[in-house]
């Protein structure tokens, strides 16, 4: 009996600490993805800001390079920029399929509104751009990362369930196996003793 006690014991034990490290793993991958958003929308801002220093640049020999470098950095986060009469100024890091096809695009800027909230810019005296900006493809990926593990805990919750009903069946299977056996036993040995009898009559 102590030992069913020990078992069932182990089986749980060993059913709640994986469950606990896939949730301890799912909670960090949703906090390195808000951490990494929140790194994306600051490199957007500082990339804001040298695009109004570019554009608010009045005088012709003004030193750029540090601005430029910054714009530079921006090879995989998609940004779309419009003024304020709402018509496209710029499109960059945008698949090539959506940004020749002008529905398209607009329904990608939309996603890209769902997606980050977008950022004013002043490029002048009351000249003013809107930037639409999505998450890049690191972000985008692991965005998925906590479904692919919510389904890893429910196909491991099922194969625990699967070995939990099995090994019941199993130790209810031996049970009544050993009881077949004691049974036998125990008839047979009143059996034993009534073909001796029988043996005598005869």
């Amino acid at each position: 009996m102590q030992l069913l006690k020990n078992k069932e014991f182990t089986r749980w034990f060993i059913v709640v600490t994986s469950l606990v490290i896939m949730t301890l793993i799912t909670w960090n991958i949703v906090v390195f993805y808000d951490r990494i958003k929140v790194d994306e929308r600051t490199k957007m801002s500082v990339w804001v800001m040298a695009m109004e220093s570019v554009s608010q640049a009045a005088l012709k020999d003004a030193d750029l390079n540090f601005e430029l470098e910054i714009l530079k950095l921006n090879q995989n986060i998609p940004t779309i920029i419009l003024d304020d009469s709402d018509e496209i100024l710029t499109v960059d890091n945008v698949p090539e399929e959506i940004a020749s096809d002008s529905l398209k695009l607009r329904k990608f800027i939309d996603k890209l509104a769902s997606e980050n909230e977008p950022i004013r810019m002043s490029m002048g005296e009351n000249d003013f751009s809107t930037i639409f900006y999505g998450n890049s493809a690191v972000l985008s990926k692991i965005k998925y990362y906590p479904v692919i593990l919510l389904m890893i805990i429910l196909l491991f919750l099922a194969l625990v369930y699967f070995f939990y009903y099995t090994s019941k069946a199993s130790e209810q299977n031996l049970l009544w196996a050993g009881m077949a056996k004691e049974t036998a036993h125990q008839i047979g040995t009143p059996l034993s003793s009534l073909f001796g009898w029988l043996e005598i009559l005869k």
